[in-house]
C-alpha cells in the first residue's frame, strides 16, 4: 500500500476515534453520570483573600477539619453532600492586610458568603443542604 493511502487510512481512523469518543462523553452528560445522587447536592467551598494565603476549617459529608490548616488562596473543594447535612466553612486571615471571603456554591449556584476587610480577619459561611 502506497504511503500517501497509509497516510490517509491512519488519518481517518483517528478521526472516528475522536468522533466516538467525543459522542460517549456526550451520552453521559445528557444522562447525567456527572451529577450528584438524587436527594444530594454538589457543595463548592471557596476561599480568597488578598495576603496570598488563609487558615481554614471545614465540614461536610466526607471531610471535617477542625484545627486550622493553612491553604493557598484562592482555596476550592467540592463534595456531595446528602440532603440534610450541615455544612460549614471559617477562614481566617493570617497576613492581617486587605479582605479575606468566603463562598458556599449549591449545584454551582451562590449559596452563602461573607467577607471582611482588615482589621476584621474572619469569614464564616455555613448551611443544611436542602
Amino acid at each position: 500500500m502506497p504511503a500517501s493511502k497509509q497516510r490517509f487510512s491512519l488519518v481517518w481512523q483517528i478521526t472516528l476515534i475522536v468522533i466516538l469518543i467525543a459522542a460517549i462523553g456526550g451520552l453521559f452528560i445528557l444522562l447525567g453520570a456527572f451529577k450528584p445522587p438524587a436527594g444530594s447536592h454538589r457543595v463548592t467551598f471557596r476561599v480568597g483573600a488578598d495576603g496570598g494565603f488563609a487558615a481554614i476549617t471545614y465540614r461536610d459529608a466526607t471531610a471535617k477539619v477542625t484545627d486550622a490548616q493553612q491553604v493557598m488562596a484562592p482555596w476550592k473543594r467540592e463534595s456531595d453532600n446528602p440532603s440534610g447535612t450541615q455544612v460549614y466553612l471559617t477562614a481566617g486571615n493570617p497576613s492581617q492586610t486587605g479582605k479575606i471571603q468566603c463562598e458556599l456554591l449549591l449545584d454551582n449556584r451562590p449559596w452563602k458568603s461573607s467577607q471582611a476587610v482588615f482589621p476584621q480577619d474572619s469569614v464564616a459561611c455555613a448551611g443544611i443542604v436542602p
